[in-house]
């Protein structure tokens, strides 16, 4: 084989391999869309002492955050404010009320 065949050939694996890393990007891009986020990510969305006040789970579609004491006026608007700032909302069900968010919209 020549060097001039040599140098076409490689030339033409060069723009191959250009191509499967493009492809491979996209691939990548499109499954982090769909993987549900991690629930550190969402409570990376609230200030610290709210955070430690608030437990944060996956429940079909949605993280639920639920609080661990009584949050008062104050810190339920914040935390609200946060909730339906990440799409989601607050359910209402007496001593079972919680936030919930929308694992595609975190």
């Amino acid at each position: 084989m020549s060097a001039e065949n040599t140098i076409r050939k490689l030339d033409d694996l060069i723009v191959v391999l250009g191509q499967i890393s493009e492809e491979v990007k996209q691939i990548v891009a499109s499954l982090k869309q769909t993987m549900p986020p991690k629930s550190v990510d969402i409570k990376d969305n609230f200030p610290e002492e709210l955070a430690n006040i608030l437990s944060f789970e996956f429940e079909g579609d949605y993280i639920v955050i639920r609080p661990r004491q009584f949050l008062g006026s104050d810190s339920f608007a914040k935390v609200v404010g946060i909730v339906r700032g990440l799409g989601g909302e607050y359910v209402s069900q007496g001593k079972l009320s919680h936030f919930r968010v929308p694992k595609e919209k975190a």
